[in-house]
């Protein structure tokens, strides 16, 4: 499978603002999948909004079906469609997931947006991928957001967490999730929890989504 070199985004908002919210889409959906999302947390457009668009096609069929952040192997691919591929997350640590959180990363470093007040999140995969950036970074961002993420790679999560004491995050899941179940978002939470990070799990009922209950606390916790 190709893997794109070079991120592309859309971007939104006032491009000069302090503050900067890079966003992650999930498997199968594209870059301007959360904007609407974005304009809900932010109707006057005052943030410096960044939706990051994944960098390998998914095809079934040969015909595209979106994008997705990993894995890299046409047979894992066909997997992950499958549904197959995410039963046993906490025990993968699959490459192209390290690899795409240092693409976000050089993202990040190319648009020079380090050195603003940088909040990073995702939804489903993709905020796995942002929990990567954020493992992966010499110094945590000004905060994280986990929007219907399970636990991956667990035992590597869990040491390289420790590195980054009180970072702020905020995650969500649904409490009826046939995707990524909640018991996964629990275990993420505990680790991160346990890694003495500062945040809390916001429960609702719900499948694989971002439920309009929402808006608000994460409004207060990218705004804070």
């Amino acid at each position: 499978m190709s893997r794109d070199t070079t991120l592309h985004s859309t971007r939104w908002g006032t491009r000069s603002s302090e503050r900067v919210v890079v966003v992650l889409h999930g498997f199968g959906a594209d870059a301007d999948d959360l904007a609407p999302l974005g304009r809900a947390l932010d109707p006057a457009a005052e943030w410096d909004w960044h939706f990051v668009r994944a960098p390998l096609e998914l095809q079934y069929g040969g015909v595209a079906y979106g994008r997705a952040w990993f894995p890299d192997t046409p047979q894992e691919m066909a997997q992950a469609l499958q549904g197959s591929y995410f039963s046993a997350l906490e025990l993968l640590d699959p490459p192209g997931l390290r690899r795409s959180g240092q693409q976000v990363l050089e993202y990040i470093d190319d648009h020079d947006l380090g050195h603003r007040t940088l909040l990073i999140g995702g939804f489903s995969q993709g905020a796995m991928v942002a929990l990567e950036c954020v493992l992966q970074r010499s110094n945590a961002p000004a905060g994280l957001f986990l929007l219907s993420a399970g636990l991956i790679a667990a035992e590597r999560t869990a040491r390289q967490a420790r590195t980054h004491r009180g970072c702020r995050f905020l995650q969500s899941h649904g409490s009826s999730d046939p995707i990524l179940p909640y018991s996964s978002a629990r275990a993420l939470h505990q680790t991160l929890l346990e890694a003495a990070w500062d945040g809390e799990l916001v429960t609702f009922d719900g499948g694989h989504t971002v439920p309009d209950q929402l808006t608000e606390p994460l409004a207060l916790f990218l705004s804070g």
